[in-house]
């Protein structure tokens, strides 16, 4: 027969059932883990999270959504506990810059004004997740491809835009920066799996 120790199962019986309510930053999503409940496995499936491989890890026994403050204010009313370094990012996104500082883009082969620098600015303080909604002609197309010379590794970035903007797009794209801008026209079915987008990568 199989011995074992009692206070040692004892202890592994009291870490799970007092298995504390966490919510962490880990790879540019929220990492949580609870005790099993059912009634809170219901509520986190609420959260958005918008990834391919799912929610849930069943081999390290945790689940994953989007950073969003609302996800964040939803735990912690479940009573998560948050960690400094999640709070710090909801403080940063919830409360607006008001002062930006000038970023040298190397490389860029246009020279962006300063209001166009300014939202490059406000792009890279959000870690590239925005919504850009100047009005038309103030360049948008710009700001974005100066995130983008900022940031090689975010290859490949992909464009979806109308048919008739697609050649626009590779034509800024060509002549605004240089660090991996080979670029793609996909159109029809020449390698895109659905034949309705309208894109280019590089």
């Amino acid at each position: 027969m199989k011995s074992f120790n009692l206070s040692e199962v004892t202890k592994k019986m009291n870490n799970t059932i007092n298995k504390p309510k966490l919510a962490v930053l880990e790879n540019d999503l929220i990492k949580i883990t609870f005790q099993y409940n059912p009634d809170m496995i219901a509520k986190v499936k609420t959260l958005l999270f918008t990834g391919r491989d799912g929610r849930w890890n069943p081999e390290k026994k945790f689940w994953r959504v989007d950073i969003d403050t609302k996800s964040i204010y939803l735990l912690r009313s479940w009573g998560f506990e948050i960690s400094n370094e999640l709070l710090n990012l909801e403080k940063k996104l919830l409360n607006p810059v008001k002062e930006f500082q000038p970023i040298k883009i190397e490389g860029l082969k246009k020279e962006l004004y300063p209001f166009q620098n300014e939202g490059v600015a406000f792009i890279e303080s959000r870690n590239g997740r925005v919504l850009l909604a100047d009005s038309m002609g103030l360049g948008k197309t710009i700001q974005a491809l100066a995130y983008l010379q900022l940031h090689p590794e975010l290859r490949p970035a992909i464009v979806i835009c109308p048919a008739s903007l697609k050649l626009n797009w590779q034509r800024e794209i060509e002549t605004t920066i240089t660090k991996r801008n080979k670029t793609e026209v996909l159109s029809g079915r020449n390698g895109a799996d659905n034949p309705c987008l309208n894109l280019i990568y590089m």
